[in-house]
């Protein structure tokens, strides 16, 4: 099936804690261990942990503790959320991008590079991103993009991450350099257009620029409506990273762009 489907059923799910579910989501999380797609398989895990309050390695463990003990839909609170998930996924830690996990196996990394990211900000992110490129597992499909005045691709495919395609990808982020505006909203449409894909990760260090084809500029009230009318359909979603020092503006933008679209702001400073 449709993968954004299944990740808007499963948020559905979560959000009404459906006790009724819990056996269909240990199917799911079955087959997601023969064949693993790392973002349902995260929801997955979420979700039963939201509904039950409970986390087993075995899953024949967490059916046997679910038959016995069925609440009808009720959260039996035997540890926190946060501690219960990190014991689900702690065998296999994903790569991060300043301190922050990536779980996502179709990712597109979107990175400003305008003018104000030259020097040190600019020096800190390629690092950082090529640190998480060299960590992605194999089982991972990814491409890298920038954008300033205009947006330059690595590749317009997810490519999978092989030792030669992670070195290929690692050479093109070692050749950006900062330049011109920051139009964010042409960024993120061309990442858009990255087939299977199911993540954004976008780093920004500015308040996105841009105009119209009527000349007008873009609001950033109007941004966040037109990557919500993209995205309503395809449920990606976005992480943000934006440098704090940029001001009030970038972080209310990059936090807003980041919670209407299911993902989390991370500031850098």
């Amino acid at each position: 099936g449709r993968p954004e489907i299944l990740r808007s059923a499963l948020k559905a799910i979560k959000a009404r804690r459906a006790g009724e579910c819990v056996d269909g989501l240990l199917d799911l999380l079955e087959r997601l261990e023969r064949r693993p797609d790392a973002l349902i398989l995260t929801d997955t895990r979420q979700a039963l942990v939201e509904i039950t309050g409970k986390w087993f390695d075995a899953i024949e463990d967490f059916r046997k503790w679910w038959a016995y003990s069925k609440h009808a839909g009720k959260r039996v609170v035997t540890g926190s959320t946060k501690e219960l998930l990190a014991t689900a996924e702690r065998k296999s830690a994903p790569p991060k991008f300043f301190g922050s996990e990536i779980k996502s196996e179709r990712v597109v990394f979107v990175i400003d590079v305008s003018g104000s990211m030259e020097g040190a900000r600019l020096e800190k992110s390629k690092k950082q991103l090529i640190e998480c490129i060299g960590a992605l597992r194999q089982s991972s499909t990814f491409t890298v993009s920038c954008y300033s005045s205009q947006v330059r691709i690595w590749n317009k495919d997810l490519q999978p991450a092989t030792q030669q395609n992670k070195d290929k990808a690692i050479s093109f982020v070692e050749t950006l350099k900062a330049k011109g505006n920051t139009c964010t909203l042409e960024g993120l449409k061309r990442a858009f257009d990255t087939t299977g894909a199911d993540t954004i990760v976008l780093l920004s260090d500015g308040a996105p620029t841009g105009t119209k084809n009527n000349g007008e500029r873009w609001t950033e009230p109007e941004i966040l409506e037109e990557i919500a009318g993209t995205n309503k359909v395809r449920q990606w979603r976005i992480h943000t990273f934006g440098f704090g020092a940029a001001g009030k503006d970038l972080v209310k933008f990059m936090e807003d762009l980041a919670a209407n679209n299911d993902g989390e702001f991370t500031r850098i400073d």
